[in-house]
């Protein structure tokens, strides 16, 4: 993975500029990580790639939310690092047409062996961080606005495009942070959804039925408040 320490290092002071100055390289997988993190918010961009001889490349967002997560972890064990991601960026998928060809000619053209080589994929990247990763960040700055532009435009079935994971548990405390006037209607929706999956298979469904009653009666007893 000695290239993509490389590419890392060579990233570092590209994305630092665009006001992400964190970052983490990952050597099991060679994934790259760039973040910034304000007091409750995490936005990071994520590279993951091969371009010397299996030839892939992704380059994705996500957004954290410390306040999401601090309830969160009190009722499942969180394994991700070094964030939990709480919104992802389903837009990019939705827009991927538009952006695969720029892919698919970084494949063609590995491995990378000149400067000019590398010069090139930095500007795809830093083309596609620009059109399809900054707008996002930009659209989704705090948790206020995954309420907004998300919990409140789309419906429950689609909420999972964007919040991946422990979506039922993470909605309901977003909801209940925002005081978004949905909660009940959603609270009620996820319980008749699980006692269905309880009765279906309650060895694989019964503990997560358990952590999403702990959680709705931490969040409706108000003591989220005294975090």
């Amino acid at each position: 993975m000695k290239f993509n320490e490389q590419i890392f290092n060579i990233f570092k002071s590209f994305f630092a500029e665009k006001g992400y100055p964190d970052s983490k390289y990952y050597e099991h997988n060679g994934a790259l990580d760039y973040y910034r993190k304000d007091k409750n918010n995490i936005h990071w961009i994520t590279i993951t790639l091969d371009i010397t001889k299996k030839a892939f490349v992704d380059v994705y967002g996500q957004i954290s939310f410390l306040e999401v997560t601090n309830i969160l972890q009190k009722f499942i064990e969180i394994r991700t690092n070094p964030f939990e991601k709480i919104v992802v960026n389903y837009y990019l998928y939705e827009n991927r047409e538009k952006w695969t060809d720029i892919w698919k000619a970084l494949k063609a053209a590995s491995p990378l062996k000149t400067k000019e080589d590398i010069e090139i994929f930095k500007q795809n990247i830093s083309n596609h961080v620009d059109t399809y990763i900054v707008p996002f960040f930009e659209k989704i700055p705090d948790l206020q606005a995954v309420n907004d532009e998300i919990l409140n435009k789309l419906s429950f079935e689609e909420y999972p495009n964007f919040i991946s994971g422990n979506c039922t548990l993470k909605v309901l405390i977003i909801m209940k942070l925002c005081q978004n006037t949905k909660y009940e209607d959603y609270k009620q929706s996820k319980d008749k959804d699980y006692k269905m999956y309880v009765n279906q298979n309650p060895s694989m469904w019964q503990s997560s039925y358990d952590a999403f009653l702990s959680l709705t009666e931490y969040l409706d007893s108000g003591e989220y408040k005294k975090i």
